[in-house]
This record gives C-alpha cells, sequence and structure tokens, in this order.
C-alpha cells in the first residue's frame, strides 16, 4: 500500500533522544498492518491516505510532548516543531495531514486503542529512561522500585457511561461517576504510568489484569537491570488469580480482603494435583469428596485433616467449587501461599507503606481539575477529552515538573 507517510522514525539533531530511541524501539510496521486491517476499508481510493501509525504517533506527540497545542485548523500543525514532526514519519517538505484528517483518524479508530497505545509508549518512554539514565536509588535508596495501582472515583452526570461510586468517601458513596484506574510508580519517585476510565460501579480487580500486562516491558527491564520492583494494591485486588498474575513479573504485596481471610468455601484456595483436591494449607492430604449442590451446580468438598491447620477456629471445612481449577497449580499455589505469608512479615509492612503516596497522586489531580465537584458532560466526546487532558497533564507534570519527577530523580 502507497501512503503519504512513513511508518519509520526520521531523525534529526534536534530530536528528543528518549523519544526517538522510545519510538525506534516499537515495530510500527505489523501495528500500522493491525490498523489498517481492522480499521480501513479494503477499497481503492482515488485519495492515497497517511499511513496509520504516522496519525497514531502524531497523536502521542500532541499528549503528552505539547499538551496546550491544540489541532483545530489545519496551520495549527505548524506549531509543532519539526523534528517531532519527523518523528511521527511525515515528509515535512510535503503536505501534512489536515485537521480533518487526523480526527478522522481518531475516530476511526476509536477512543480504547487510542488509550491504549497512549499507554503503551508512556510505558516505554519510561523503561528506557531506566535503561540509558542512572538514577540514584541505586546508590542511596536501595535498588528497588515500588507500584501502586488504585482508583479515584470522580462525580460526573450527562449522558455518558457512569455508575453508582461505592467509596470510603462519605461525599462520593452512592453518587453516579466514573474511575480512573491507574498503576503508577510511588518510590522512588512519583510517576503514573498507565489509566483505565470505567464507570463508577465498575471493580477494581478485573482492570488490573487489562493494565498488568501493558506495564510488563518496563517489569522486565527492571528484572534485567537486577531492580527488585514490589506491587501493592489494597483489599479490592486480592485474589489467587492476581497475585498469581503480577507474581510472575514482580512481587506482589497486596491487602488481605477480610472476605478472604477466611477459608470457608473459597475455591480459590484450593489447587489440583492428581486428578485430586488440595486446601493450599495442607498440600500433603487432598480433601474428600462431600456430594454435589445440584442447586447451584457445584462439587462439594470436605477436610478431615484441620487438627493442626492454624485457620480450623475460622475455617468451615468444607468447600464448594463451580469448575475445576485446572489453573491455579504450581505458581499459582505459591502465589496463593504468599499471599497468606507476606502480609505477616516487616517486609510487607515496610513496602506496603509506600502505597500511601499514591493519595498524594490523587490530591495532585484533585487541585489540578477539581475533582471534588461534580462534572456535567454533554457527550461522551466531552468525557474522552477530559480524560486524556488528566492523562497529558500527569505525564508532564510527573515527568518534568514536580519535585519528585522523574528527570529531576535521573542524572
Amino acid at each position: 500500500m502507497c501512503f503519504k507517510s512513513s511508518c519509520s522514525v526520521f531523525k534529526s539533531k534536534d530530536s528528543d533522544f528518549l523519544l526517538t530511541y522510545t519510538l525506534q524501539s516499537i515495530d510500527f510496521k505489523s501495528i500500522s498492518r493491525n490498523i489498517y486491517s481492522t480499521y480501513y476499508k479494503n477499497t481503492n481510493s482515488k485519495n492515497t491516505p497517511y499511513e496509520p501509525t504516522s496519525l497514531l504517533r502524531l497523536f502521542v506527540v500532541y499528549k503528552l510532548f505539547f499538551k496546550e497545542q491544540r489541532f483545530f485548523r489545519d496551520e495549527d500543525i505548524h506549531k509543532i516543531p519539526i523534528s517531532y514532526l519527523l518523528l511521527c514519519g511525515f515528509f515535512v517538505n510535503e503536505n501534512l495531514p489536515s485537521h480533518s484528517t487526523f480526527y478522522y483518524f481518531l475516530k476511526r479508530i476509536g477512543p480504547n486503542t487510542q488509550l491504549y497505545y497512549l499507554n503503551l509508549i508512556n510505558t516505554m518512554l519510561i523503561k528506557f529512561q531506566f535503561r540509558f539514565f542512572t538514577c540514584k536509588f541505586t546508590k542511596k535508596f536501595g535498588n528497588f522500585v515500588v507500584f501502586a495501582v488504585d482508583s479515584k472515583p470522580v462525580e460526573a452526570d450527562g449522558p455518558i457511561p457512569k455508575g453508582t461510586i461505592h467509596s470510603y468517601n462519605k461525599r462520593l458513596n452512592g453518587k453516579l461517576g466514573f474511575k480512573i484506574h491507574s498503576i503508577s510508580i510511588v518510590y522512588p519517585f512519583y510517576f503514573p504510568v498507565v489509566f483505565k476510565f470505567t464507570p463508577g460501579h465498575y471493580a477494581d480487580s478485573p482492570v488490573l489484569k487489562e493494565l498488568f500486562p501493558i506495564i510488563s516491558p518496563l517489569l522486565q527491564e527492571l528484572n534485567l537491570q537486577g531492580i527488585l520492583s514490589f506491587f501493592t494494591g489494597d483489599a479490592g485486588y486480592d485474589g489467587i488469580e492476581n497475585i498469581a498474575l503480577i507474581s510472575q513479573k514482580s512481587i506482589p504485596c497486596i491487602s488481605i480482603n477480610p472476605r478472604n481471610s477466611k477459608q470457608s468455601s473459597k475455591s480459590d484456595l484450593l489447587f489440583l494435583s492428581n486428578n485430586r483436591f488440595y486446601c493450599i494449607n495442607n498440600f500433603e492430604n487432598s480433601l474428600h469428596f462431600d456430594g454435589h449442590d445440584n442447586a447451584s451446580h457445584r462439587i462439594m468438598l470436605k477436610c478431615y485433616y484441620h487438627k493442626y491447620c492454624k485457620y480450623a477456629s475460622s475455617c468451615s471445612k468444607r468447600f464448594k467449587i463451580k469448575t475445576i481449577p485446572t489453573k491455579f497449580m504450581n505458581e499459582a499455589f505459591i502465589a496463593a501461599k504468599l499471599r497468606l505469608d507476606i502480609p505477616s512479615s516487616d517486609m510487607f509492612k515496610f513496602i506496603y507503606s509506600f502505597r500511601k503516596r499514591l493519595e498524594t497522586i490523587h490530591a495532585i489531580w484533585n487541585n489540578a481539575f477539581m475533582l471534588e465537584n461534580k462534572f456535567y458532560f454533554h457527550n461522551f466526546k466531552e468525557l474522552f477529552r477530559f480524560q486524556m487532558k488528566i492523562i497529558s497533564y500527569s505525564f508532564h507534570h510527573f515527568f518534568y515538573v514536580s519535585k519528585s519527577s522523574v528527570v529531576k530523580y535521573f542524572y
């Protein structure tokens, strides 16, 4: 296919080194094929289109590096330095995309795709920041990084996707709105890495399963450099699936949900080995079959070896499972044990204390966008623009401006 722009990254002497290397490390050819096959029609057109990833990179440049600039008129694109347009793959001596071309492209790929690639490039930028710049914590503050995951509810109204907020904040509890889900670095510096926005009634735990794979390249880079990474979260993220997912790349420090601290009828406390079910606190003696619960279509199991179990007083000794948890084996079994054992250690208390720093990030958002107020959005486009402003502000503030910014911390 012939395009007006290129999937290649054109360097210049004035290019931002970190952004240049980050974009060059991404396989835009495969991304271009994926976007074109998914969002473009396979019909001949009299007009030659722009290469999809060049417009995608232009979107990232606007949101992360030129948040004050707006592309409302065709000539507005000339306010972006040529060095950044070259990184996007544009032939600057020829025609640049018009305002309508750019926004029809964004409408074509939709908000979910925009947010995914914004998160991905944001992750890759901080990954290569770690690779190319020595940081102070390797010499002064210990060779580790702490991540934190949480959601920030915002009250909102209007014809937009919204839901009932369930929060410990009495002012917001029961109100309608949306949530800002984020995974952030909270030690040694502050930096929100990835985002997701959902209606207010969405649970936090499933969102973690979507966001965590996006930061995998960053966690792999930390492991290669011998830097320990800890992943903290409150009781809303407790669960064997989350712990098993995190433990593949990082060290989980998730607070135990009170509902999961008791071992009564919890299928995530079981694992399967040689077609026998075992409790994670007694892997020597298997549970015994105790019939079927036909009403709920579950298998009933009973434990007869609870005499020496430290949880015997709070355990019903009976379990019900709906499906065979074949995926909860090996690493998941170890992760389940860690879920119960780690919170009692001094290391957990020390690392988990950093999770509170996420409240500092939320407070900065409150001050910058007055999130304590109730917002009214006339349509989804207004809501999405507001959400993009939060991401743009977060990158600029925590990368350059903050006293604990990324750039100020590295040297």
